[in-house]
């Protein structure tokens, strides 16, 4: 799916705080979508790349509009022969043996911000596959259709609760502000629920792009 421009979708927040400049409503509206994400962990995207010989760390690259906030999943394949997948475990790198030969890849953990490490450190090449959980980055004009078509009447409620929270506005009213964060806070519990019952696969906006190698930590 692609991005939809915030101007195009905060008709109904505008209605109710008449005269809000448009920067102040999309910065609203983005600021909720953050929120949303962040809490919900419900946006993925999954991001394809190769793992090198003797690298442990990777960097997860970059994009215009969103910012990896964790990994929900990763696996790995040979790159000739078998080329069969297989899932990789999640796992703290405090309990990796630093002193291992290279090997078969099997374990990884996210590695803040927005890297990943891979233990044993790889013999050689391998393709990854890694799903990971993503938020808007603040600024941006424009959101991930995924977020609008199910969450857009719980973004708004967050939008609303923050621009009715703005002291001093004609459209100020903390009790509405209230009312809406609690409309906001319900949607991130549903789709925190889920997100852990595996309903979200997420979109792809990497089709395939090498990682940026690190060094052994």
């Amino acid at each position: 799916m692609a991005n939809v421009p915030v101007l195009n979708v905060i008709a109904d927040v505008a209605q109710l705080v008449r005269n809000a400049p448009n920067p102040t409503l999309i910065a609203a509206y983005v600021r909720a979508a953050r929120k949303f994400c962040r809490e919900s962990r419900w946006l993925r995207v999954e991001l394809l790349g190769q793992a090198e010989a003797d690298t442990r760390v990777y960097s997860l690259g970059s994009d215009p509009y969103l910012e990896v906030l964790g990994l929900r999943a990763a696996s790995a394949a040979r790159t000739s022969g078998n080329t069969k997948r297989w899932p990789l475990t999640v796992s703290a790198t405090d309990g990796w043996d630093p002193n291992a030969g290279p090997g078969k890849p099997q374990r990884y953990a996210y590695v803040p911000e927005a890297q990943v490490a891979i233990d044993p450190v790889p013999d050689g090449a391998y393709d990854l596959t890694l799903t990971l959980v993503v938020q808007p980055k603040a600024g941006v004009n424009e959101l991930p259709e995924e977020l609008l078509v199910k969450w857009d009447q719980v973004l708004q409620a967050g939008a609303l609760a923050y621009l009715f929270a703005i002291p001093g506005q004609t459209w100020t009213d903390l009790a509405e502000s209230k009312r809406q964060a609690a409309v906001l806070q319900s949607g991130i519990n549903n789709a925190r629920a889920d997100e852990q019952r595996e309903f979200n696969a997420g979109t792809t906006f990497i089709k395939r792009r090498r990682f940026l190698a690190g060094g052994r930590p």
